[in-house]
């Protein structure tokens, strides 16, 4: 939620959805028994799951507010949205967001962007959404997964299954209406000592860094 610094009764809440109900879930369809692998897709959302950036806006200080407005519908995921107001009224906002995205609605890479009010310009080189050093799901049991990516990578190996795509964002606009935009980083490739115990070698992947940008 976001205040406008010229009338704090003008307020913005931004989000993301898929923008309409999923008709294939139903009550519990989440739910995962104790011991067994976690459904990527449990309420069967499927690729048209599209998930884009919606903000709504309020002009007497949250009494009512306006319909949903989508502010952003790349193809492609998006998620984590934040959001603050210049000193000119400006609502400007930054989300993680889907590169190149797979046919099957999963992709391997993402990157962090900053919409400033009219265009969008995304910050730091691509996030490895899949392969990171220091979280995988294949890292809490030997019964699952196998292998969903990314390519090059053996059936059963399992190790690259990652729960963890960014996470941890944050915008503010400062006294000087510069913009300030943090998260976390997935791009700087290093070697762990742990072992992959599907593979019998040291563990590889992507560092989760914090990653700062600003811009005037």
């Amino acid at each position: 939620i976001a205040v406008d610094p010229n009338d704090p009764n003008t307020l913005s809440v931004i989000w993301a959805d898929r923008g309409t109900p999923n008709p294939n879930a139903t009550e519990g369809c989440f739910f995962t028994l104790p011991g067994e692998a976690p459904d990527y897709d449990p309420c069967d959302a499927g690729p048209g799951s599209d998930t884009d950036v919606y903000v709504s806006t309020s002009t007497d200080g949250g009494q009512t507010w306006s319909g949903r407005n989508l502010l952003d519908g790349t193809f492609g995921h998006q998620w984590f949205p934040w959001a603050a107001y210049r000193s000119d009224g400006t609502l400007v906002a930054a989300w993680d967001e889907d590169i190149d995205p797979a046919a099957d609605g999963r992709a391997d890479a993402f990157q962090h962007v900053l919409w400033d009010g009219t265009s969008k310009e995304y910050l730091g080189s691509p996030e490895n959404i899949d392969v990171s050093v220091t979280h995988w799901a294949g890292q809490y049991t030997t019964a699952w997964p196998a292998v969903c990516g990314p390519e090059g990578y053996a059936e059963g190996e399992g190790k690259d299954c990652n729960v963890f795509h960014g996470d941890y964002t944050g915008l503010a606009v400062g006294p000087d209406d510069d913009i300030h935009v943090v998260w976390t980083g997935l791009n700087r490739f290093v070697v762990s000592p742990q072992i992959d115990f599907y593979t019998g070698d040291l563990h590889d992947g992507y560092a989760q860094d914090a990653m700062y940008a600003r811009r005037s």
